[in-house]
């Protein structure tokens, strides 16, 4: 199979989630029920990620060509998963807990700080299925 295939899939999930499935479920759903199906969504999504990482790496190896690209993606797929999901849901609660304005101002900085990394990987990412779609 060439590694292509698996790249543009990974590029049209990831364009599909955010032309799609993000702006739907804004609109769809309160912000209580949003929450709750984005924190069951997201481990998924970048497990998914993740794997369709180690089938582009496999791909590449076989191939015998550089594979970073796809171990890349798994990493950065893993890191979202792990580290930033788990602490952007908690400061999200924390956030959302505080009780004064003074207070909501100080516990959405970390909230926001993390959420723009996790997007960062997640652009990242696209870039890498792009580069994989169009140079390797």
């Amino acid at each position: 199979m060439d590694v292509v295939y698996p790249a543009s899939a990974l590029l049209g999930v990831m364009v599909f989630f955010v032309a799609v499935v993000s702006p739907t479920v804004f609109a769809s759903l309160d912000e209580d029920h949003a929450a709750g199906f984005l924190r069951k969504f997201f481990p998924r999504y970048f497990a998914f990620e993740a794997l369709i990482g180690a089938i582009i790496t496999l791909l590449l190896l076989l191939a015998d060509k550089a594979f970073w690209p796809g171990s890349t993606i798994i990493g950065l797929a893993l890191i979202n998963m792990s580290l930033l999901t788990p602490r952007i849901n908690d400061a999200r609660d924390a956030w959302e807990a505080a009780t004064d304005e003074a207070d909501k101002r100080a516990k959405k900085r970390p909230f926001l700080i993390l959420h723009a990394a996790s997007v960062a990987l997640f652009l990242i990412n696209a870039g890498l299925a792009v580069y994989i779609v169009t140079a390797v």
